[in-house]
């Protein structure tokens, strides 16, 4: 699933000011799917290989698009990175021991730095900054609940989907400024967008965009189903390894391998597509 939208993503984003608008907006959620599917798929083959060996890693993945808040989304992500910060800076700066205004700027410091440690690069920098400031509201947004008496209307039904939808897109909005190749092009990506037209014309010309001629659409959508199918389908499967759901029979074990491997040959991408974290 990545290596088959990092084409895709690449193309929008090495040359935003050409793109399509739509372009842009398909590329931005595709890269919060690629760099999931890519960090997460590799730190699953890291642990495998290191099971084998008999070496057992600590889970660095838990269905972060599902979180409901920044904080539940970087205990869900990354969480080898996200411990190690806590555990060597965040800690020793005083973390939530403090007043609540040095321990929002603990926050941010902590995630000021995550920024600078992915890269001497602005768009990390502002990447990380922006972490630390959804954190800071958040604890500014708890409080006024806290005291306004609004807590017991914050757990309603309605709220949890609501609450993983915005915290979705405020990752993705940081996601845009981790992608784009200057500060400037995560501006042009942002104002394009709000410019452009959605429409069912909009989206042919983001695939003719993307397919390079009006006959090689077919590809494309098939990735835009696919990244669809696997946002809808990572939270049911997290469910199902909760469960720890054992296929005993071996005919069940093997009819599941083999639609696993099926499935890499049919669809999977043979090009030379590097991890995105192998950069840092």
């Amino acid at each position: 699933i990545a290596d088959n939208l990092a084409g895709m993503v690449n193309m929008a984003y090495d040359d935003p000011s050409t793109a399509n608008p739509v372009s842009l907006l398909l590329a931005s959620y595709f890269f919060a799917i690629q760099i999931y599917c890519d960090f997460s798929g590799y730190s699953d083959i890291a642990i495998g290989a290191a099971k084998v060996m008999g070496f057992n890693l600590m889970e660095n993945f838990r269905t972060p698009y599902v979180s409901q808040s920044i904080r539940e989304f970087w205990n869900r992500w990354h969480i080898s990175l996200s411990t190690w910060f806590r555990d060597y800076l965040y800690i020793p700066l005083g973390g939530n021991r403090t007043g609540k205004a040095r321990w929002m700027f603990n926050l941010f410091i902590v995630f000021l730095i995550s920024g600078i440690w992915h890269g001497a690069n602005w768009t990390y920098v502002i990447w990380g900054a922006l972490h630390g400031l959804y954190l800071m509201f958040a604890i500014m947004k708890d409080d006024i609940i806290e005291r306004s008496g609004l807590k017991k209307h914050s757990e309603s039904g309605w709220v949890k989907p609501l609450n993983i939808f915005i915290t979705f897109h405020l990752a993705l909005i940081a996601w845009v400024f981790f992608r784009a190749n200057t500060v400037q092009d995560a501006f042009t990506i942002f104002q394009r967008v709000t410019e452009g037209n959605f429409s069912m014309a909009g989206f042919r010309e983001a695939l003719v965009y993307f397919s390079g001629t009006p006959n090689n659409i077919g590809n494309q959508v098939y990735n835009c189903v696919m990244a669809l199918a696997f946002l809808a389908a990572d939270p049911v499967m997290d469910k199902i390894a909760k469960r720890r759901i054992e296929l005993t029979k071996p005919i069940y074990r093997y009819a599941l391998y083999s639609a696993i491997l099926a499935g890499i040959v049919l669809f999977g991408f043979f090009g030379e597509v590097h991890f995105i974290y192998f950069q840092f």
